[in-house]
């Protein structure tokens, strides 16, 4: 194997980290590999996995570092193991081929002082990467000087309630930054943008016919990510706990509208006053119609009962269900007045009640998240803000993911 000694700088290869994948590369044991002198008198080297552009690195570093600031490199270097140091006279190499570059390289400047070489400022992406790294040997209290700056990262972007070009409503965020920002909080321990990324991903997931959830971030496009082929989205439950959250926004928006029909259906007409019960009866039958029509020519089907049979996102099923009712006429507006928009006056009239319940819902939904994180969750979270310092920030902003039509 050939070795090329090299002065490569952290920006050098941040641009490599961040580069496009290239054609399929050699693997990485047989590449000619750069040396990287992170500490230029290390006793130890490491070899990590290529990085986006197919080059291959080998960082020099010093073990006692490494022992210090890790429990896990301190039983795997100095251990009965295959990766402590040789009895010979050969070099000692270690071999970490599923340790990304960049972020190992990031992990390295910081355990051995060199924090010139540390971004201020860095890619989510990356970020993850490196709480990946931290989690995986144990080592997280080492992003304690640059946690403040870091968090800021994830928390940076915004969702957003404006409607875009095509009157949607929907984030400036990527769905893979959403993703990537619910492991930083979890890891640095933000239970406030924990919670915030777990809303927006429970109203956004759509679920298959495999029960695999989806997550994009429009309306309009039926291709996500799907966060089933995701490894890291923090606790081992989170994919259960983003379809619980889902499942139980969904009820809250179907359950009303299916007590409503229920009710309709009955031999009594819905509403006991005013009006003839021939007319009342007529008016429930029209609204019956009304609503079912609506779903046959816009989904194709009558709306399940079990929230668990929707495919949908949250979001998707509420615009769809609260633009239809915004539309159902009664038969009552005649008898006051020629002018239908006094039937809004009548109880038979469902446009208050949803109306309310469309704003309801999102009020309502911090709450319901609130309640689908466990208390191991949140200690897990106060473990981590004692290793990393994290002060977090409290969010009582408002936030809409739909709204009501025309208003």
């Amino acid at each position: 194997m050939s070795f090329v000694k090299s002065a490569t700088s952290t920006t050098h290869l941040r641009d490599a980290s961040e580069g496009i994948e290239k054609a399929e590369s050699p693997p990485a044991h047989l590449q000619p590999r750069t040396i990287v002198d992170v500490d230029p008198d290390g006793d130890l080297f490491l070899d990590v996995a290529l990085d986006t552009k197919g080059v291959a690195y080998r960082y020099r570093v010093c073990s006692g570092t490494l022992r210090r600031h890790s429990p896990v490199w301190k039983t795997m270097l100095f251990g009965p193991w295959l990766e402590s140091k040789p009895t010979n006279s050969e070099e000692w190499v270690v071999q970490l081929p599923e340790d990304p570059a960049y972020p190992m390289l990031i992990i390295l400047n910081i355990v051995h002082g060199r924090f010139a070489d540390v971004p201020q400022d860095i890619r989510l992406g990356n970020l993850r990467d490196i709480l990946a790294l931290t989690n995986k040997y144990d080592m997280t209290s080492i992003v304690r000087p640059l946690c403040a700056q870091w968090i800021a990262v994830a928390r940076r972007s915004k969702n957003s309630t404006e409607k875009n070009s095509t009157g949607d409503f929907s984030f400036k965020r990527s769905a893979k930054n959403t993703l990537r920002s619910l492991y930083v909080a979890w890891e640095l321990g933000d239970e406030v943008l924990f919670a915030l990324r777990l809303e927006e991903l429970s109203l956004r997931t759509r679920m298959d016919t495999e029960g695999r959830l989806s997550y994009a971030t429009s309306r309009r496009s039926r291709k996500g990510t799907t966060l089933n082929d995701e490894n890291y989205l923090g606790p081992q439950d989170a994919l259960d706990t983003i379809c619980a959250i889902r499942e139980a926004l969904l009820e809250m928006l179907i359950t009303p509208i299916h007590e409503d029909l229920d009710a309709r259906m009955k031999a009594d007409p819905y509403y006991k006053i005013g009006s003839s019960g021939y007319r009342r009866m007529l008016c429930d039958a029209a609204t019956i119609g009304s609503i079912h029509r609506h779903m046959l020519q816009t989904k194709g089907s009558i709306l399940t009962k079990p929230a668990s049979e929707i495919e949908d996102s949250v979001i998707e099923l509420a615009s769809w269900l609260f633009s239809m009712m915004s539309k159902i006429p009664t038969v009552h507006g005649d008898e006051r007045t020629s002018d239908s928009i006094h039937a809004r006056n009548w109880e038979c009239f469902p446009v208050p009640k949803y109306k309310k319940l469309c704003i309801g819902i999102q009020i309502d939904t911090p709450k319901v998240v609130a309640g689908f994180i466990k208390p191991s969750h949140r200690e897990y979270m106060a473990a981590q803000r004692a290793k990393t310092g994290l002060v977090m920030q409290d969010d009582r902003s408002a936030r809409r993911y739909w709204h009501w039509p025309w208003s």
